[in-house]
């Protein structure tokens, strides 16, 4: 499973690289942006302040586009994606990626899922390679979608007993009633527990496509090369049908209700 969650060391040692490579050297940024013909939207940008390369791919999934019916699959398939394929077994992309000096994380919310790679500069093409070969072509082992659905449920349950969390929780349902934006982005437990791996298939295969990706690079590149590199990573992909939210734009309370 990916990191969530990065590490004080990881981005104490991050920040001081950037200050002390930013120094000396001239903050000249270059920005690219491409749209493919399966839909896909590219941003690059150039920025030579520090050697190294962020990659982010947002897809437009998440709470907003989930039906109560459908609340927490979005969320369980970010955890299940990058964990295997079929050239690649369990672990073996998160292995290649830190051999190459670089780290993955996501994020789920309520309006899309972001995965991110950040590597030296000089490992870009090689750590695309690898993540690309996860993003195109996951594979979801019915055992292990089993034992990851077991730890969102517990984990949906863990949050109902923290003071904070709950409260969090609490606010978003008086706030925005019965609107996606009304539960929180991990879903529902009821709903969770009772996904199966072909749910989660089929899930991959609607959202993860050309129509509903957007993939922003910066960092130590050329931003046309890189622009160029991502363009043939998502040629993969096929366009696919765009999704829509399954609710309307929320409107915002003019006065409190509690």
């Amino acid at each position: 499973m990916i990191s969530t969650k990065p590490s004080v060391a990881v981005i104490t040692a991050l920040v001081v690289v950037l200050l002390l490579a930013g120094c000396g050297q001239e903050r000249t940024t270059v920005t690219v942006h491409t749209y493919t013909d399966n839909g896909s939207v590219i941003i690059a940008e150039q920025n030579r302040a520090s050697g190294v390369v962020a990659t982010q791919v947002f897809v437009r999934d998440g709470a907003f586009f989930e039906t109560p019916e459908e609340a927490g699959t979005a969320n369980l398939l970010r955890t299940l994606m990058f964990e295997e394929t079929e050239t690649r077994g369990p672990g073996e992309i998160m292995g290649e990626i830190e051999a190459l000096g670089g780290r993955m994380s996501s994020a789920g919310r309520h309006d899309f899922v972001q995965y991110a790679v950040t590597v030296p500069s000089g490992n870009f093409d090689e750590a695309m390679t690898v993540f690309e070969d996860g993003l195109l072509n996951a594979k979801f082992d019915p055992e292990r979608v089993k034992r990851t659905k077991e730890h969102a449920v517990e984990h949906i349950y863990s949050m109902l007993s923290r003071p904070v969390d709950k409260a969090y929780r609490l606010c978003l349902s008086e706030m925005m009633g019965d609107h996606p934006y009304g539960r929180a982005a991990e879903g529902l437990s009821e709903v969770v527990s009772n996904l199966t791996a072909e749910d989660v298939e089929r899930r991959y295969r609607e959202r993860y496509v050309g129509s509903n990706m957007l993939v922003s690079v910066s960092g130590d590149i050329d931003a046309e090369a890189a622009s160029n590199r991502i363009k043939d990573m998502l040629s993969g992909l096929e366009k696919g049908v765009r999704a829509e939210a399954a609710a309307e734009p929320v409107v915002w309370p003019t006065e409190s209700r509690r």
